[in-house]
């Protein structure tokens, strides 16, 4: 079985993210150096994040990571969703193409009735504590779902799987919004009919090349 991995990309957003927050990056920086082929470890990456938060004494710290990601970074993927007109089709393409950033993730958009959710787990039980990644990964989320146009962020609720109430806690009052640990996922939820908000228009995104990345996500399947 092969081992599970993300792109280098995301410890590379810690890096630049945090340089700022004086936080020691010192994991991050070695793991960068240690793999330099594009891809590091889920389990590296998950348990450095962990231990970057818990250094810096920050239990939303993924959270703030994930707030000033530039979503550019994330090359096609990232080009495939900015140049969406909609906020359902700019979702459904982050799910579709997620597996070319991430791999073992159950990561879905679920409509039933007038709910909407994004939900995101790492499948592996062996990977634990992860609570940094999901709060760093539901943030991109909102960061897109932010951009819909008068996106209401009062209407959002936030579970996490992790039963960490003080980081639940700590979350609610940065975001002014409900969140609820001991969930059976990571979720961000909002009313259903928000899908077909248009997406503020972004000109510095370059289109992609979208056979390439559906060429690419059935080869990764």
């Amino acid at each position: 079985m092969s081992t599970p991995t993300v792109c280098s990309q995301a410890i590379t957003a810690w890096r630049s993210t945090c340089g700022a927050m004086e936080v020691d990056l010192s994991i991050a920086d070695n793991l960068v150096v240690e793999f330099r082929d594009g891809v590091v470890p889920l389990k590296r990456f998950v348990d450095a994040l962990e231990a970057i938060a818990d250094g810096a004494g920050m239990k939303s710290l993924g959270w703030l990571v994930g707030e000033q990601y530039d979503l550019r970074l994330l090359g096609p993927v990232g080009g495939a969703m900015l140049g969406c007109s909609t906020l359902r089709r700019a979702l459904h393409r982050f799910v579709n193409y997620f597996s070319l950033v991430q791999d073992a993730t159950e990561f879905e958009l679920c409509v039933q009735g007038e709910s909407a959710a994004i939900k995101y787990r790492i499948l592996d039980p062996e990977i634990w504590p992860r609570q940094q990644d999901a709060l760093f990964t539901l943030s991109i989320i909102a960061q897109l779902l932010r951009r819909a146009a008068d996106f209401p962020w009062d209407q959002v609720q936030i579970s996490l799987e992790s039963g960490d109430t003080a980081t639940a806690s700590e979350l609610c009052r940065r975001t002014g919004v409900a969140c609820e640990a001991h969930a059976e996922t990571n979720a961000i939820r909002f009313p259903a009919a928000l899908l077909d908000l248009p997406l503020v228009a972004n000109d510095a995104v370059v289109p992609p090349d979208y056979k390439q990345l559906n060429r690419s996500v059935a080869l990764k399947r």
